[in-house]
């Protein structure tokens, strides 16, 4: 079980974004998270100056960003994010700064297959490690 408060009991985005997968129960869209936040009503989008944020791209763009640096939220297809059924961090990679989750599914699917596989058939596997 997640945490859904922070210590100044408001909400983050990340955790918002959670809460709306988990409700979903598939993977979503960028623009049907935001969506479902806003009529939820789970988080208020800020700008840097204090005022609310109107500009819907900018917080699709922040719902984005908050997917990709997330590790229990795995990229499930192009433009589409889900719940990551185990955590993904632990990447077999020695060099990298941070690993995308997407990325180290796809290497364990192919660490797996002992071999060479089609994008089509990478994808299709990599729905055993992602939601």
């Amino acid at each position: 079980a997640r945490p859904f408060r922070t210590r100044n009991g408001k909400r983050t985005l990340r955790d918002a974004i959670y809460c709306v997968l988990q409700n979903a129960g598939r993977s979503l869209r960028a623009r049907e998270i935001l969506e479902k936040i806003q009529a939820k009503k789970l988080y208020v989008f800020m700008r840097k100056d204090g005022s609310v944020c109107s500009s819907s791209d900018a917080m699709q763009t922040r719902i984005r960003y908050a997917c990709r640096t997330t590790p229990s939220i795995a990229r499930t297809a192009y433009g589409a994010y889900g719940i990551a059924k185990e955590s993904l961090n632990g990447s077999n990679i020695q060099d990298a700064v941070r690993p995308s989750p997407l990325g180290d599914a796809i290497s364990r699917v192919l660490e797996d297959q002992g071999g060479s596989l089609r994008v089509k058939e990478i994808l299709g596997r990599t729905k055993k490690y992602v939601f």
